[in-house]
């Protein structure tokens, strides 16, 4: 994560604002800043998605591929996720710099997606212990502003409801090997049921000033929030 430096009296006046119900930027405790969401702005991916939330800024796509299953899951298709921290997201990230950042966060997100209960791979299957689509979630951090895992959860989110994959028939067999026709027709797609697909919910629980527990929580935290509190927990909302 991007690293910002306070100092003690910086870091007094934010505890002391939380104590007050009042942060830097003007919220209250809960309040979120203004969030921004588009989907469908890649036109050479079959789902996409910008979220911008104040100055975090993010862009997630999704390709889909068609390849042999899992022996272990043979009627499943996959999802895998790769992140890429844009060295302009921070100066922090240039070179190997996001590289930490980029694996905590994709493996969170294979973490949340791997339960049976968020997205139902099956529907994913093409020809049985054969064929499943695999679908190919790219997250690009183009500006980080706090919030970063949040954030990410809802693009991903986004860009799986904006996804469109191409039907796909079986119209026979030559050698052993099957042959395939995908429609051309746009109106004729599989779409994703993202019910049931997760967003993380970030709160900070507490702070300490002088020994004392302040037991407050703050959610869509600001980078140097993040800097102060002694513990995160992370949920998620399926619904």
């Amino acid at each position: 994560m991007t690293d910002i430096l306070l100092s003690e009296a910086e870091k007094k006046y934010l505890i002391d604002g939380v104590k007050l119900g009042m942060r830097v930027d003007g919220r209250e405790r809960l309040d979120y800043r203004r969030l921004e969401l588009e989907t469908g702005l890649v036109c050479t991916a079959n789902g996409s998605a910008r979220i911008r939330l104040s100055s975090t800024d993010i862009l997630v796509t999704v390709k889909m591929e068609m390849e042999p299953p899992d022996p272990d899951n043979p009627f499943c298709g996959k999802l895998q996720f790769f992140v890429n921290c844009s060295a302009n997201a921070a100066p922090e990230f240039e070179g190997r710099g996001g590289e930490d950042l980029a694996t905590t966060l994709s493996g969170m997100l294979e973490r949340l997606y791997s339960s049976p209960f968020t997205i139902d791979k099956t529907k994913l299957c093409v020809v049985p212990g054969k064929y499943v689509r695999v679908l190919y979630i790219d997250i690009e951090i183009l500006e980080c502003g706090g919030n970063l895992f949040d954030a990410a959860s809802l693009g991903v989110k986004a860009a799986l409801y904006s996804t469109r994959m191409p039907q796909i028939y079986v119209t026979g067999e030559d050698g052993g090997h099957l042959e395939f026709v995908v429609s051309d027709n746009p109106h004729d797609v599989d779409r994703i049921n993202i019910s049931n697909a997760p967003i993380l919910i970030t709160h900070l629980r507490s702070a300490v000033e002088l020994g004392e527990q302040i037991d407050r929580c703050l959610c869509e935290k600001l980078l140097q929030e993040e800097r102060v509190p002694e513990r995160q927990i992370k949920g998620f909302l399926d619904k």
